[in-house]
C-alpha cells in the first residue's frame, strides 16, 4: 500500500513519512526470509550461475559494507565451474559473511573472498554419514578478525544466536547462510580460533552434477520483462483476507484489468459460473479454508480450458509443493499441468504483481512458451 502511496500525489513531508513505513515494511520481509532460509523454505528462482560474477558485480557493496578500515582481497578461479542457484540468495551469503568478519574486526584487517574448483563436495557429517561425491565449487571467506573458541563455534549456525551486543545483530546471519547452502545440496564449514581469525568454506554442486527434476526454474524471458504492464483482461482474485484482495484487485484495476473477486474457493466457483465471458487468469492464494488454491485452480482450469494460474502464498513450503505438482505432472493435477502456472511468493509489491501478470498472460500468445511448465517468480 505505501508503493501505491508513493505512485501518487503527495507532499514532500508526506512522502518521506511513507517511505519510511515501507522501509519497515521491507525490514520485516527480510527478517521472515532470513528465517525461511535457515528452514531451507525459502522460495527460490535457480539458474546456471558463474560465482565469480556474482562476487565482481557486488565487490563494490561489499567494499562498502565492510568500510576503510578492512583489506578486502578477492581471488576468482578464471576456470571455475557453473553452480545452480539463485543468485539473490548467494548475495545474502556474501553480504551476511562480509557483515559477519566486518563485526569481527573493530579495529581493521583482512578479509579474503577466494573461489575454486574441488573435485568433490565432502561428506556431511551431520546427513547420517552420508558421503557425496559430486564436483563443486568451493567458496572461501576468510577474515583475520577476534575469532571464535570451541564452544560459541557449536552454536554459529543457530537462529538468534549471538555474542554482540544488544541492538548490534539479530543472530540471523549466519543461520541464512546455513540455510541457504542446504537449500542449494552443499555443505558448509567454519575453523576458527580465538585470536586467529575464522575461515569459512562453502561447498556448492556444479551445475552437471545437479539435478532439477520435473519443474522448470527459468526465469521469464527478459523480452518480456521490458513490455508494457498494462492490460485489458478479466483476472479472477481469490484471497481469504480482505486487505490483501482489496490490494491486489486495486493493482490490477489500476493497470487497465477487468477484476472478479472471490473470498474462498467456493464463492470462485460461483463467480466464475455467472460470468459468461472469458476469464483469462486466476490469481489464487494457497492455503484457505475450505478449498486449497490448488483444488480450486484444478476444477476452474477443468471448466474454462486454457485457463491460467498465478499462485500467491505466503507458505513458501506450499507454493513449492504446487510448482512440483505442476511442473511434474502428479496424476491428481493433470489438468492443472496443462495450464500456464506459476508461483508468486508474499509479500507482493505493484510492479512485482503487474509484471507477473503480464508476462503470464502474455505467454498466451507466445509461440516459444510451453505450456505446464512451472515457473517461480520472486521479488
Amino acid at each position: 500500500y505505501s508503493q501505491l502511496l508513493l505512485s501518487g500525489r503527495l507532499t514532500p513531508a508526506q512522502t518521506v513519512q511513507v517511505e519510511q513505513i515501507s522501509v519497515a515494511g521491507k525490514r520485516a520481509t527480510e527478517l521472515t526470509r532470513q528465517l525461511l532460509a535457515f528452514s531451507r523454505k525459502q522460495l527460490a528462482t535457480p539458474q546456471p550461475l558463474n560465482l565469480n560474477e556474482v562476487i565482481q558485480n557486488d565487490e563494490l557493496m561489499l567494499r562498502n559494507v565492510t568500510g576503510e578500515g578492512i583489506e578486502l582481497t578477492i581471488h576468482p578461479d578464471p576456470a571455475l565451474k557453473t553452480i545452480f542457484a539463485d543468485p539473490t540468495q548467494i548475495q545474502q551469503i556474501l553480504m551476511n559473511l562480509a557483515i559477519n568478519a566486518r563485526d569481527a574486526m573493530p579495529s581493521g584487517g583482512q578479509l579474503r573472498i577466494k573461489t575454486a574448483n574441488i573435485p568433490a563436495i565432502p561428506g556431511d557429517p551431520a546427513q547420517n554419514g552420508r558421503n557425496a561425491r559430486v564436483p563443486c565449487v568451493e567458496l572461501l571467506v576468510e577474515d583475520t578478525g577476534t575469532g571464535m573458541d570451541a564452544k560459541t563455534l557449536k552454536h554459529i549456525f543457530e537462529p538468534f544466536f549471538t555474542t554482540k551486543d544488544a541492538g548490534k545483530g539479530t543472530g540471523l546471519g549466519l543461520s541464512t547462510v546455513y540455510g541457504i547452502v542446504k537449500q542449494n545440496g552443499g555443505w558448509i564449514r567454519v575453523k576458527s580460533e580465538p585470536g586467529k581469525g575464522a575461515r569459512f568454506l562453502i561447498h556448492l554442486p556444479a551445475v552437471e552434477a545437479r539435478q532439477t527434476g520435473g519443474v522448470s526454474t527459468e526465469r521469464t524471458p527478459g523480452a518480456r520483462e521490458n513490455a508494457s504492464v498494462r492490460g485489458y483482461e478479466t483476472v479472477l482474485i481469490v484471497e481469504d483476507q480482505p486487505a490483501v484482495r482489496a490490494y491486489i484487485a486495486e493493482c490490477l484495476r489500476n493497470s487497465g484489468y477487468t477484476v472478479l473477486e472471490a473470498s474462498s474457493g467456493k464463492q470462485a466457483l460461483a463467480v466464475s459460473r455467472a460470468h459468461s465471458e472469458t476469464v483469462h487468469l486466476l490469481i489464487t492464494d494457497m492455503v484457505m479454508p475450505g478449498m486449497s488454491g490448488k483444488d480450486l485452480a484444478e476444477a476452474l482450469v477443468r471448466e474454462r480450458a486454457g485457463l491460467r494460474v498465478l499462485v500467491i502464498s505466503g507458505y513458501t513450503s506450499d507454493g513449492m509443493e504446487a510448482t512440483r505438482l505442476a511442473g511434474a505432472g502428479h496424476p491428481s493435477s493433470s489438468l492443472l499441468a496443462e495450464s500456464d502456472f506459476q508461483v508468486l511468493q508474499k509479500p507482493i509489491s505493484p510492479s512485482a504483481l503487474t509484471l507477473a501478470v503480464r508476462n503470464i498472460l502474455a505467454a498466451a500468445g507466445d509461440p516459444d512458451s510451453e505450456p505446464g511448465r512451472a515457473r517461480s517468480l520472486t521479488r
